[in-house]
């Protein structure tokens, strides 16, 4: 489940979110994809990371929840960190347009905790946590601050958001 705060534009689900995830090597990058779907199984986003010996950065972003879909530009920024402090944040982000409407996403990543013993589909898990926040511009002008937000939970071998 995600524990988040939504606010309009974030393409964030309400409930129990599905991640398809698959690494691929492209011209000698290693490339991480996810493709979140709603509880439905709408597709709300694609986001394609590129693996690095330090961290993995976003290298693309398509906004699924749109319709039709909407490949983000500008993308940049870092996703996560192997070594991340607890003051450390993290952040990547995005611009899209819709019709004569231009938005910038960015997402914040701060560390909270862990790892530590997390339940997980009735099995114990150890996982490492964090807050993400949202900041969202609809033709420059600040349409949502920190105060959307989420926690992520990430686990060996799974990746996934509760609480």
């Amino acid at each position: 489940m995600y524990t988040s705060v939504n606010s309009q534009h974030i393409p964030l689900p309400k409930e129990t979110a599905y991640w398809h995830m698959q690494t691929s090597v492209n011209n000698g990058d290693t490339l991480f994809t996810t493709n979140t779907y709603s509880q439905d199984f709408h597709l709300l986003e694609t986001m394609v990371e590129r693996i690095t010996v330090n961290e993995a950065q976003l290298s693309e972003y398509l906004v699924g929840s749109l319709d039709p879909a909407v490949q983000a530009k500008s993308v940049s920024g870092t996703v996560l960190k192997w070594k991340q402090s607890k003051q450390e944040i993290l952040s990547f982000s995005y611009e899209y347009s819709v019709g004569k409407n231009s938005y910038w996403c960015q997402k914040q990543r701060k560390w909270v905790g862990g790892p530590r013993e997390q339940n997980f589909s009735e099995s114990k898990v150890m996982a490492v946590s964090f807050r993400d926040s949202f900041i969202v511009k609809k033709n420059r002008k600040k349409v949502s601050s920190d105060q959307s937000y989420r926690f992520t939970h990430y686990a060996s071998g799974i990746g996934f958001n509760l609480d």
